[in-house]
């Protein structure tokens, strides 16, 4: 064989590989048959970043508490002579949100915050806003409002998303949606990460009672 005759079939050859390439990266097919280039639901990301499906499955097994008292080993919780006591439960749904329950007893004064903090400290970047009174500057990125709660004893409950989430931006971390929230309240070192529940009242604007967020 000439030398032309090896070098036209090597260009042939070549051509032929790149119009393959070109074919596949430019198949525009999602799944759907609409052309628009989009992954179709389900599918693993080229990137190995979690797909939403997975991320809900996270947190539908997710369950955690947590004990609220005037205990002094809480970071960024001071002695507030309080005799109070309070019990957290959060409970992931298959949906990817998370359900919630605080109630309490005995407080010093009538409830004006409940919220979860991050870096492991009741003073620490906010994680959810669970309550706030209907007139607070933050109420627009608390899961529940309305007026101040009872010092005696009482209960809030409700179901929290993405979009409640670090509601103000001050938390000094990645956690942005309830998958990232599960990660941050699965590693419980106080005074470096996880989560604490602190309630807020007319006593203790700080923190009347607080409570280191646990596993199941």
């Amino acid at each position: 064989m000439s030398n032309h005759t090896t070098r036209r079939n090597l260009v042939r050859s070549m051509a032929a590989a790149g119009l393959a390439v070109g074919l596949a990266g430019c198949n525009g097919d999602d799944g759907e048959g609409n052309g628009d280039g989009n992954m179709t639901d389900g599918a693993t990301p080229t990137n190995g970043t979690e797909t939403d499906g997975q991320g809900a499955a996270a947190v539908a097994e997710a369950s955690f508490v947590a004990s609220l008292s005037d205990d002094g080993s809480i970071p960024g919780h001071d002695d507030s002579g309080s005799d109070g006591t309070g019990e957290s439960t959060f409970d992931g749904t298959a949906e990817g949100d998370i359900e919630f329950e605080v109630t309490w007893e005995n407080l010093e004064g009538d409830v004006t915050g409940i919220h979860i903090h991050g870096d492991g400290s009741a003073d620490g970047g906010y994680l959810v806003r669970l309550f706030e009174p209907s007139d607070s500057e933050h109420a627009d990125g608390a899961v529940l409002t309305g007026d101040l709660k009872a010092a005696s004893g009482g209960s809030i409950s409700g179901t929290f998303t993405d979009e409640h989430v670090n509601p103000s931006g001050d938390f000094d971390g990645d956690v942005e949606t309830t998958a990232a929230l599960v990660a941050e309240l699965e590693s419980p070192e106080l005074g470096e990460s996880g989560g604490v529940v602190n309630i807020h009242s007319e006593h203790d604007q700080d923190s009347e009672l607080a409570g280191q967020v646990t596993a199941q």
